[in-house]
């Protein structure tokens, strides 16, 4: 089975840790609001928002994170005239709004948490009749000890749906395997040190399997959820939607979604983690729509600040669109085997695309880690990295102990990694880019159409092996800061390179 055979090949990740920011974070690691006192400078010529307060006890008093505002013309009067918030602005007394800014000012919120659980106070800033950002706080949802529900045919509950309304932090659904079950939304959320499970339980060896509807599952508000072991199929737009923090899907199969496979909102989402999960037949080119992808991530910078995505030891084959598509505050792609497939020439694109946000630049720039991945290209297209025309990585990027293999799609002249859009600087070390059965041919290994943030390109490297003469097509084909680099020609050393061993 190609699958078995993939994880096999694929070298166990070995406690790599989410990197720090440059910038301080009110977030720890994406995840709950800890106490920090230092302002986080936004732009009100842009989108912003306060980042979000969740796990809050009922009736609190809660204090939001402190913004400095900037690119004020003048001064900016904001309201709140709905939910008793107070403000106090750079450091002072508490005040009731309207309250009037001026550039650099650095402001906070205080206002109450709801009395029901898991409930939601939103608070919304206005200039005039425009609400132009947010502060949400929500309280706890563990009014009870932590509860084993078991869904499945004769069961109380025989459906996912039954049971969405009544979880609580800690709580596990054990979902009967070989079974189909209607499309599902979940909305109540767990906590960091008590998430919701949703478990498949395999039933004469068959996973329990979540199909149809507009959005198959969905998880929208619902924090710190872990969804295993659970195929999810036969969504027309979505078959996975995220828009909440801190979610793990692993060791499930998502597939056959006529759009989407996988998809994160760009607002109210937060951490994702994608482990040991298959994503095939998803993504494409539709008449009159954007373009689709088997995973398309994007992460809210301001109510999940610090926030990533992770995608690890899975295997992503036989789409259209982009393999993995990005546009998350940090990229972590680690160990995993895309390949692009056989569909139709000019549905499939890039195996990893990584971008920056559409509705604001990047300040500071998005950093991207990507590790110990076969990326298999059958069409003309490989790796881009910076950008896709709407927004800019303007990061780092680390791509390391990679297998690029092309193939005879590429003649020399197309670039197996494109730079685009904007980037800070790029390091490779370590990969491999070889050709599908050995071929000789050389092989472009960029090109480059980024604004680098320091002004000219910035791609250092060591120890990479490539085709012999790669260094000598065309002036910029082939980095010129690489060092030890190997030039070797037929297969560089796999045991059945036409076999992907």
């Amino acid at each position: 089975m190609r699958t078995a055979a993939i994880f096999l090949l694929i070298v166990a990740l070995s406690g790599a840790a989410v990197g720090a920011h440059a910038q301080d974070s009110v977030f720890r690691d994406g995840f709950e609001a800890v106490p920090n006192m230092t302002c986080v400078e936004k732009s009100v010529q842009s989108t912003f928002n306060f980042p979000s307060a969740n796990g809050q006890d009922a009736g609190a008093l809660v204090t939001s994170a402190c913004l400095r505002l900037v690119d004020i013309a003048g001064t900016l009067t904001l309201d709140e005239p709905y939910r008793g918030a107070q403000f106090s602005i750079n450091g002072g007394a508490w005040v009731d709004p309207p309250i009037v800014l001026a550039n650099n000012d650095e402001i906070e919120i205080r206002a109450s948490a709801p009395m029901a659980i898991d409930d939601v106070n939103w608070v919304y800033l206005y200039d005039g009749g425009n609400a132009v950002a947010d502060f949400l706080i929500r309280t706890r949802n563990d009014v009870r000890p932590a509860t084993l529900f078991r869904v499945g045919p004769g069961r109380t509950y025989t459906e996912l749906t039954q049971v969405a309304d009544l979880l609580r932090a800690g709580d596990i659904v054990e979902v009967d395997g070989n079974q189909s079950y209607a499309p599902v939304e979940f909305q109540r959320a767990g906590l960091p040190a008590s998430p919701i499970t949703i478990r498949g339980i395999r039933v004469s060896g068959q996973r329990p399997e979540i199909d149809g509807g507009t959005i198959t599952v969905s998880f929208r508000g619902a924090h710190h959820y872990v969804f295993e072991n659970i195929d999810v199929t036969g969504g027309s737009e979505v078959c996975v939607r995220n828009e909440a923090n801190d979610v793990t899907i692993r060791d499930s199969h998502v597939h056959d979604c006529t759009r989407h496979g996988i998809l994160g909102a760009d607002n109210y989402s937060g951490s994702l983690t994608i482990d040991r999960v298959e994503v095939d037949h998803a993504g494409g080119v539709f008449n009159g729509e954007n373009l689709k992808h088997p995973v398309y991530i994007a992460t809210d910078r301001d109510r999940y600040p610090g926030s990533r995505l992770r995608v690890q030891h899975s295997y992503i084959h036989d789409y259209g669109g982009n393999g993995i598509k990005s546009r998350s505050e940090r990229d972590e792609i680690y160990y995993n085997w895309i390949d692009t497939g056989t569909r139709i020439n000019g549905d499939v694109y890039y195996t990893v695309e990584l971008n920056g946000y559409e509705e604001y630049e990047s300040v500071p720039g998005i950093n991207a880690d990507v590790v110990g991945n076969v990326l298999v290209h059958r069409n003309v297209f490989g790796v881009r990295l910076g950008g896709d025309g709407t927004g800019n990585l303007r990061g780092r990027v680390r791509f390391v102990h990679n297998t690029l293999i092309v193939g005879s799609a590429f003649d020399q002249y197309t670039p197996v990694i494109r730079w685009f859009d904007s980037l800070e600087s790029a390091y490779l070390a370590n990969n491999v880019f070889t050709r599908i059965n050995g071929d000789t041919t050389p092989l472009r290994i960029q090109r480059d159409d980024a604004v680098w943030v320091n002004g000219s390109i910035a791609v250092a490297g060591a120890n990479n092996w490539v085709p012999s003469g790669s260094n000598s097509i065309a002036a910029g084909y082939f980095p010129d800061d690489w060092t030890g680099t190997v030039f070797g020609s037929g297969n560089p050393g796999y045991a059945n390179l036409s076999g992907f061993d």
